[in-house]
C-alpha cells in the first residue's frame, strides 16, 4: 500500500552505543501533507472549505505549526545524536526543556486538529459513503 509520500530523507549512519544501534526515524516533510499531486488531500480538502475565515486561519495555523514542529524535531535529532556519541550537549535541563517543549506543542497541535478539522473530514467521508 502506498502512503503517497515521497522518500525525501537523508540516510545517515546509525549511532552505536555498545550493542545498541540507534537509527534516526525516517521523517517525511510536513509540506507533503499539502501536496495533492502525491495523493495527500488533507490541506486541499480543508481549503475547499476555506470560504469560512476560521477555516482559512486554521489552515494557516497548521502550516506554521508543522514548520515549527519540524524545526524542533531537527534540533532534538541533533541533540540526541550528540548524546548517543557521548558528546557534550549542555545541561540535562536544556535537553529536558527541549523535549518537553516539543511534546507539549505536538499535543496542542493534535488537539487542535482533532477539535477543529476531524469533524469536518468525518462529515466529508459520510457524505461520500455509499448508501
Amino acid at each position: 500500500m502506498s502512503t503517497g509520500f515521497s522518500k525525501d530523507y537523508v540516510e545517515v549512519e546509525p549511532v552505536v552505543l555498545g550493542e545498541l544501534h540507534l537509527r534516526p526515524t525516517i521523517r517525511f516533510p510536513s509540506s507533503q501533507l499539502e501536496n495533492p499531486s502525491i495523493g495527500c488531500r488533507l490541506f486541499p480538502l480543508l481549503e475547499q472549505r476555506a470560504g469560512r475565515e476560521s477555516v482559512a486561519k486554521g489552515i494557516e495555523r497548521l502550516r506554521y505549526e508543522h514548520w515549527e514542529d519540524e524545526d524542533y524535531a531537527e534540533e532534538i535529532s541533533q541533540t540526541l545524536g550528540l548524546l548517543g556519541r557521548g558528546e557534550p550537549v549542555g545541561s540535562v535541563d536544556k535537553v529536558s526543556w527541549l523535549l518537553r517543549g516539543f511534546f507539549s506543542g505536538v499535543r496542542r497541535h493534535i488537539a487542535y486538529e482533532t477539535d477543529q478539522f476531524l469533524p469536518m473530514l468525518d462529515a466529508e467521508a459520510m457524505s461520500q459513503a455509499p448508501a
